[in-house]
């Protein structure tokens, strides 16, 4: 897992630079991190906060930086753009080499007896030791390489003029459109450029005006200038073919930025919808699931509610035929001779006892029609006397509540074919 790094905030900075390591074959992360302090400017690194330089690789493991890389990284600012950082190094760069050069070329100036040149090459390094100090204090790229190139550009006129051991010291001159267009930019370093080839141009013009300065050949001065003006031109054509190589790929880094970010957007969407979909499955197997159980157990109840329809059916039915059997036999009075009253009241008790007996053959239709499989049984029946005998039930409770109940079967057919115990049921309910 990777290092929990500062976020960037108002107390801390955070730069991040991607750089390509064994043949591409994973990229390390580079971070600088900083506490800004009150009255500093933003962003800077001076040399107490080396130790706050941490390089991470795609692994997450840190990886110390060299010595070489935190040096050149003096002075630039975390946030600062890639070309920002790429001059602020070559800052760096150019002028600790510059002040190595110059101090050792001063000393051997120095044995050789060549004391102005001495001077003035010690004196270079000395203004390019202080011009990096002032970029590691402030950071200020822009002013450190105008001066810094304004400078040596003086520096370059005076060795023009001098000439140096041996009237060598010209060959200089041919280092400023690089330096110039390097830390500059294409246009004012070839402004830069052009100025200096000027100042040569007047020179040879108006030659040596005191004893001790170079005199050159008019064949040498030809020569010189359109060599300058030439390299001045080549250093100018390769900073503008650098620079615009330098912003195609920015753009082309800022499009595959954006890319990278809208694919990891579109797999976060992706990946959200695919959880979205899991949890639907999810729930969808969940009511299946409890539908199935749900279904299982409606089919067990209705057996249940069947075996015990059944079983009571059967219990009911063999008491109330018992009491249908009775009643017929005293009915047909061969216990006893019956008077009218009692007829009709034993006969209201046979038609309610087959009434009875018919709803519980209705109780097992119900499951039979449940089961699909209730059939109608057809016949010839009285249907004035089925009318009458319907009333007959429920004229009792009519009559109790105050209300009166009478059969006018005139219109009705004598017969019908029906299935006399479901309409009975009807007239019934």
């Amino acid at each position: 897992m990777a290092p929990l790094l500062p976020s960037a905030n108002d107390d801390y900075l955070v730069r991040r630079r991607y750089q390509k390591l064994d043949r591409g074959e994973h990229v390390s992360v580079r971070l600088i991190q900083q506490r800004r302090e009150p009255g500093r400017r933003k962003g800077m690194i001076d040399e107490d906060r080396l130790d706050t330089m941490k390089t991470y690789d795609s692994h997450g493991n840190t990886v110390t930086p060299s010595l070489f890389t935190r040096f050149l990284s003096l002075g630039t600012c975390p946030d600062a753009s890639a070309e920002a950082r790429r001059r602020g190094e070559l800052v760096n760069g150019l002028c600790t080499i510059a002040v190595v050069f110059l101090a050792a070329l001063g000393t051997v100036a120095a044995l050789r007896g060549v004391t102005a040149l001495a001077i003035a090459d010690f004196a270079t390094a000395l203004v390019l030791v202080a011009l990096l100090a002032f970029f590691w204090a402030t950071g200020r790229y822009n002013a450190v390489a105008h001066i810094g190139v304004a400078f040596i550009g003086i520096v370059f006129v005076y060795l023009l003029m001098s000439g140096g051991e041996d009237q060598t010291a010209y060959v200089w001159y041919y280092a400023f459109p690089l330096m110039s267009t390097f830390l500059l930019g294409a246009r004012k370093g070839s402004l830069a450029s052009a100025t200096l080839l000027a100042l040569a141009s007047l020179y040879f013009l108006v030659g040596p005006q005191a004893e001790g300065w170079a005199a050159y050949s008019t064949a040498f001065e030809i020569r010189f200038v359109s060599s300058f003006a030439l390299v001045s031109l080549a250093s100018f054509i390769y900073e503008r073919m650098r620079s615009a190589a330098s912003q195609a790929l920015a753009r082309q880094t800022q499009t595959l930025q954006d890319t990278v970010a809208n694919l990891t957007e579109a797999q976060t969407n992706l990946s959200a919808t695919n959880e979205r979909l899991r949890t639907e499955i999810r729930q969808r197997k969940e009511a299946v699931f409890e539908m199935q159980a749900a279904t299982a157990e409606a089919h067990r109840a209705n057996q249940a509610k069947s075996q015990f329809l059944a079983n009571m059916s059967h219990e009911l039915r063999t008491p109330l035929n018992h009491v249908i059997g009775f009643s017929e036999i005293v009915l047909s009075e061969k216990v006893g001779e019956l008077n009218e009253t009692q007829q009709e009241y034993l006969g209201d008790v046979l038609s309610s006892s087959r009434h009875l007996l018919a709803i519980i053959n209705d109780v097992l239709d119900l499951a039979r029609v449940e089961a699909g499989k209730a059939d109608l049984e057809y016949s010839e029946v009285d249907l004035p006397s089925l009318l009458r005998d319907s009333i007959r039930i429920v004229e009792d409770q009519a009559e109790r509540k105050g209300v009166h109940v009478q059969v006018d079967a005139d219109s009705v057919p004598a017969s019908v074919t029906i299935d006399e115990r479901m309409i009975r049921q009807v007239l019934y309910n």
